[in-house]
Order: structure tokens, then sequence, then C-alpha cells
């Protein structure tokens, strides 16, 4: 489009992303034939491969209106509308949902917390190659497999999570010694060397045994 209003500030604006300033993102409000999912794999032709709340994989179009405004990538939480009208009345009675969709829009992080208060799948949120891996293994209809990496995925992080915060109280004891404590633990030996997470006197106890032993030979 050629440039009519003319100006200094046209190109700066121009192609910019909804999401470049973080105060200007609304919630994004869904309806009931609407879902959240995980965009897993760009397949082409707008179509890719979402991972849904509803623990399935689809295939999903993201639609033509946005493609030019919405830059989409794998790992992006998605709105997905499911094509519910290819569903005879009498399955979508029963809970069956279309299994095929379109890419309506995209949350920006910031939603992401809201969301998860909300009650979306956890693992939706998780890291993307765990995601990939659990919608993979939900395609090909190997639900318990997929539950079993989600857990793992789950308990690693508690994990992670759980020696994170041993470290930090390690610092903050650390960081709260008075001077007189910090100079009788120097004098001690049991300084901590907070990047190799091991005291000098374990340290010099392994030296003075290294010592013996050469004493000994």
């Amino acid at each position: 489009m050629p440039n009519i209003r003319g100006g200094k500030g046209y190109k700066s604006g121009k192609g910019k992303s909804k999401f470049a300033d973080s105060e200007q993102v609304e919630f994004i409000t869904r309806q009931p034939d609407q879902m959240v999912g995980r965009l897993v794999r760009l397949l082409g032709d707008l179509n890719a491969q979402i991972y849904c709340d509803d623990n399935k994989q689809r295939v999903c179009k993201i639609c033509r209106s946005i493609k030019k405004t919405v830059r989409f990538e794998v790992g992006d939480v998605v709105l997905v509308s499911l094509r519910d009208c290819e569903v005879p009345k009498a399955e979508l009675a029963n809970g069956v949902r279309g299994d095929r969709g379109d890419i309506l829009d995209k949350y920006h992080p910031y939603q992401y917390s809201e969301l998860k208060k909300e009650g979306i799948n956890p693992y939706i949120f998780g890291n993307i190659d765990t995601v990939s891996e659990i919608s993979k293994l939900v395609g090909e209809g190997k639900e318990a497999a997929a539950e079993k990496v989600a857990e793992a995925a789950a308990q690693a992080e508690d994990d992670d999570i759980f020696d994170r915060d041993e470290e930090q109280e390690e610092e903050e004891d650390e960081e709260n010694l008075s001077e007189t404590e910090r100079e009788k633990r120097k004098r001690e030996g049991v300084v901590v060397d907070k990047k190799n997470k091991v005291s000098h006197r374990a340290k010099a106890t392994a030296q003075k045994e290294k010592e013996l032993t050469l004493d000994d030979l």
C-alpha cells in the first residue's frame, strides 16, 4: 500500500507486531466452541499441528484474515476454533469434538498465568520439546506413554525448583552472616566456594589425605 499519509514515522510503524507493547495486550475471551492449544509444528499452506487443551492432536489452519498481522511460530499458545459443524449432532451431544480447527489468534506470554488459573491443561505450557513428544504420542494413540513423558517432565521441573530453592537459601544464609561470623568461618576454613559448591575445609582435607598417601608410598 502506498504511503498516502506521509511523514517520517510511516516506515517505523509498518509491520510491527501487535504484541510490541505489553501495555496494549488484551486478554482473549474464549467462546464455547473454541479451545487453547500449543503450536508444535508448521505444516505449510497455513496448516499447523496443534496440541489441544483436551489432550488431543489436531491439524488446524491459520485464518487468512490474520496471517499478515500475527506471526505464528512453533511454541506459540494459540486460540483454536474447532470445526464442530463437521461432527454429527448425536456425537456432539456425547462430547465428541471436531478433528480439525482454525487458528484465530495467539496468546501473549503475559497471559499464560491467567490461562493456568482457568484450569487449562498444564502440559501445554511445558518445554516445547516435551510438548511435541506428548503431542506425537497422543496422535499415535499412545496416551499412557504420553502421560509418562508428562509426569517425568513435571518431576524433573519440581526437582530443579527444589535445587534452586536450596541454593538460594545457602546464598541468603551466607549474606546474612555478620562480619565476625564471616571471619570465624574463614579462619576455620568453611567458607563456601559458591561456584563449585565445595567448602575450603573439604578441599584442605582432600589435599592432606593426598599428601599422606604419597608419604606412604
